[in-house]
């Protein structure tokens, strides 16, 4: 686990420097925010019936699953299946979305099928708070789970407020970042791409959660944590935080003495930092299960930015007044030219060979 935190470091640090000066200036949690959508989880239920059918109470569980599904104002990411039961108690089971790197379709959580379960399946007090610091404007979330051992959480919180407050001070908003509302889309001759909803806050701020391993409100969510890689669960007792952001995305957590300056600034500057790499699935990190109406929260931004877009089209097939090649060209440009270039040399040394 500790190599592949390292590999996401040199990651980070490559993609940064690929990218200076061509990527779209918003910040990473601000466009996973704006512009990830959620992966789907399943949530498959099982009936002790062979025929497929429920007691009433169960009923009442499935209900709940459906309309927490389908709801408009608060809808969860989330599909439901009902597979055929071999026998045995009626249960639910949850279980990663299929697109997931490492983790795809890996079971969470199975128990019982009741209402209680079913309420903790879609959302948790952690996670409603997570949703409601986002909508604030908060950057990132550190969400401290602790040990249960009191002097290791303590030194982990510790270690934890000290390197937060240091990447408040140190880090900015990248430059060239505007609200909504201070466009004029008649008049906005910069890069659409570089546009955030005025719905929300743009601000640098970080806060931190603490959860205990044995609050039962927490069961499910505590698991979408520790599964998402195959040793958290092997690592003992000890603190680890998990980095939230966007539309409650997670990474990797620090864990133990991993949790320190360095990391969380390391974290800080990646989340907080210019967006180099657009795609999702590029990109760290797995989505959380949440309730949450994120598109109310930015509504009428991925219109504005299509205005200026097609306004932008116009004048320039009109006057022809700037042929030079966008941001995302320049790009795609050099990581062409980077492509052919490791190409080239492949080529050279296998003739080196040959020879």
């Amino acid at each position: 686990m500790r190599k592949k935190l390292k590999a996401f470091f040199v990651l980070v640090l490559f993609t940064g420097a690929g990218g200076w000066g061509l990527a779209c200036q918003v910040p990473v949690f601000r466009y996973a925010l704006e512009r990830w959508i959620g992966d789907v989880y399943s949530v498959r239920i099982f009936s002790s019936d062979s025929g497929g059918a429920f007691s009433n109470l169960e009923k009442e569980a499935v209900e709940y699953l459906q309309k927490a599904r389908s709801d408009l104002d608060l809808p969860a990411n989330f599909s439901i299946e009902f597979p055929t039961h071999s026998g045995g108690d009626s249960r639910l089971e949850l279980r990663y979305p299929a697109k997931n790197r490492g983790v795809e379709g890996k079971m969470i959580w199975s128990g019982p099928l009741t209402s209680e379960n079913a309420k903790r399946l879609v959302d948790s007090p952690c996670r409603t708070e997570l949703v409601n610091r986002i909508l604030l404007g908060h950057s990132v979330i550190w969400v401290l789970l602790k040990s249960g051992v009191e002097e290791k959480d303590k030194v982990a919180r510790t270690a934890l407020e000290g390197a937060v407050a240091k990447a408040h001070k140190s880090i900015p908003i990248p430059q060239g970042v505007v609200t909504a509302g201070e466009v004029d889309s008649s008049k906005f001759s910069g890069d659409p791409d570089d546009i955030v909803s005025d719905g929300i806050p743009l601000k640098i701020e970080f806060s931190i959660i603490e959860i205990s391993r044995n609050d039962p409100a927490e069961a499910i969510f505590i698991e979408m944590l520790l599964n998402l890689e195959d040793d958290l669960h092997d690592l003992g007792i000890t603190p680890m935080v998990f980095p939230v952001f966007g539309r409650n995305r997670v990474l990797e957590p620090l864990v133990g003495a991993g949790i320190n300056l360095d990391t969380v600034l390391n974290y800080s500057t990646y989340l907080c930092g210019a967006c180099s790499c657009e795609v999702k699935d590029q990109n760290p990190g797995m989505d959380l299960l949440v309730a949450a109406n994120w598109e109310a929260a930015i509504e009428g931004t991925a219109k504005l930015r299509q205005e200026i877009q097609v306004g932008n089209t116009v004048k320039i097939d009109a006057t022809a007044a700037d042929s030079s090649p966008s941001k995302k060209t320049l790009l795609y440009m050099g990581l062409g030219f980077l492509l052919l270039g490791m190409v080239a040399l492949v080529m050279n040394r296998n003739l080196a060979k040959k020879k």
